[in-house]
């Protein structure tokens, strides 16, 4: 008998529990679930054999409860037992990489300089003579009709005015004549002007329309998918396979429901780490799991719990025995990960 401070311990009284009621370990690990060494770890106080001490917590209060006894306040005396002797995780400490303290040396850096003003020089030289080039194409070329009228410098020439007279009305005619040819042509320069600055503006609006942006719809901006309801079908086809007691909001929006094939401890917790359900599911009895972030699941039985979402039963999260904690409850990723959908 395992004692402190003169006191029976937790343990050794549950071991004389059971003895009290001619119970085997073999029996009582075989009723609530739990491997009989592990239940030998409990009643001798070694914890170091047990997962942890959350799961040793759950495996004392199934071994209360399967007594007769009150589980809860079993459980506390055995939390406040070995609250000192819980093991604490190592703290990792990870020394930063090493910087890299090499430079390059004089020479690499001096080739590299040579190089950049070679490929300077050599840019400003050839683009220097295709700028130019590209300016003077920019500009149209001038009517012949025009040119007629201009020299060199791009003054307009005297116009050959031919006048016989200035006494005579044939005279006063011809003159008349030469101010309307002059017109005429001041006519024929503003409107091809205008013309040519129609077609520039037309061809700089249609260079904007083209280069425009696109407005893109971020992706964060497009509605995501809307989850499938729980139908009325799939809640039969539960309530068909369910036998027993369930428990969480049944007429909830839950799309996840946990059933006991075999006797099997069951914890769920929030993603704030908060208890929502934890106890020995039956076979027969379900749990219907909230809807909520991070929502995770830890059972020492998982080849006891059938998984449903939304109506399909889902593969076991592993096998009769096996002890998983962190297993995530998102109706999502666990019919992405099974289905492949």
């Amino acid at each position: 008998m395992n004692t402190q401070d003169g006191h029976e311990s937790v343990g050794a009284f549950l071991k004389r529990e059971r003895e009290a009621k001619n119970l085997s370990l073999k029996d009582v690990a075989t009723s609530i679930n739990v491997r009989a060494g592990q239940l030998e770890a409990i009643e001798s106080g070694n914890i170091a054999e047990l997962p942890g001490m959350v799961y040793a917590i759950g495996f004392v209060r199934s071994y209360a409860v399967q007594l007769g006894l009150d589980g809860d306040e079993i459980a506390r005396l055995f939390k406040e037992e070995h609250a000192a002797s819980a093991p604490k995780q190592a703290e990792l400490n990870i020394s930063p990489p090493p910087r890299d303290t090499h430079l390059p040396s004089h020479f690499i850096l001096a080739a590299s300089g040579v190089g950049l003003v070679l490929i300077l020089a050599l840019w400003f030289l050839f683009s220097g003579g295709d700028e130019e080039t590209g300016a003077e194409k920019m500009v149209p070329d001038v009517p012949a009709q025009m040119q007629a009228g201009y020299d060199d410098t791009g003054i307009l020439q005297n116009a050959e005015i031919s006048i016989t007279s200035t006494d005579t009305p044939d005279g006063t005619h011809d003159l008349l004549a030469a101010e309307t040819d002059i017109a005429a042509q001041t006519t024929a320069i503003t409107e091809e002007t205008t013309e040519d600055a129609a077609v520039t503006a037309a061809t700089d609006s249609m260079a904007e329309t083209e280069t425009a942006p696109t407005d893109i719809i971020p992706v964060e901006e497009r509605q995501a998918p809307i989850p499938p309801p729980v139908t009325q079908r799939s809640q039969r086809i539960i309530s068909d396979i369910q036998t027993g007691e369930s428990f969480g909001n049944r007429r909830g929006n839950s799309r996840i429901v946990l059933i006991a094939r075999d006797s099997s401890w069951v914890q769920v917790r929030d993603g704030s780490g908060q208890t929502l359900f934890q106890q020995v599911l039956r076979p027969g009895q379900s749990y219907y799991v909230p809807r909520g972030e991070n929502t995770k699941l830890a059972t020492a039985n998982a080849g006891g719990i059938d998984v449903y979402v939304d109506g399909k039963k889902m593969p076991p999260f592993g096998k009769k025995g096996d002890i998983i904690r962190g297993i995530s409850l998102d109706a999502d990723e666990i019919l992405k990960r099974h289905t492949g959908r």
